[in-house]
């Protein structure tokens, strides 16, 4: 309405699927939404926010892929790479890097990924035990403004245009 942003999300495709990741609170309302728009098409927006969690990841996760069993190099910002971990299906998401030059830093980019699993799943155990740290949510509310990565959340539900938040 009037042109106000209700979303900003991450997407992804598998298989006839098309997955958008969203401030969980406006998991429903954005499906709802999204709903009045399908007509005849043969399509269905669900919220399936329940079943999954999603992990934000930053800097080397090499170890980590290492203790999935994946060899591949890791995907470049923009990619994404599927991995089958036991019975399980995992996507990775590559966000873009976030430098601290503009902090007067010297250190290189810290890459930022989403890891999607399944709700009850054992992965983040594997994170930790690989060396990854857990960073508080203060850290990637940071890395989004260092990177000009808006995240549109129930508090700024159509408070902003697009222009505004660098979504030309």
């Amino acid at each position: 309405a009037k042109g106000r942003m209700q979303l900003s999300a991450a997407g992804y495709k598998t298989g006839e699927s098309i997955f958008l990741i969203c401030s969980r609170p406006l998991a429903a309302t954005v499906a709802k939404r999204l709903g009045m728009f399908v007509m005849r098409a043969k399509a269905k927006v669900l919220d399936v926010s329940s079943a999954h969690e999603i992990y934000g990841l930053q800097g080397d996760i090499g170890p980590l892929l290492a203790r999935l069993g994946v060899s591949t190099p890791v995907p470049k910002t923009g990619g994404r790479m599927t991995i089958v971990w036991g019975r399980e299906t995992l996507e990775l998401l590559a966000l873009e890097s976030m430098t601290l030059a503009a902090q007067g830093l010297k250190e290189p980019a810290i890459a930022r990924y989403l890891l999607v699993t399944s709700a009850d799943s054992p992965v983040w155990s594997e994170a930790l035990a690989s060396g990854l740290k857990p960073a508080d949510s203060a850290w990637w509310r940071q890395s989004e403004v260092a990177t000009a990565s808006a995240r549109i959340v129930p508090a700024t539900y159509e408070l902003f245009v697009p222009q505004m938040l660098n979504f030309e």
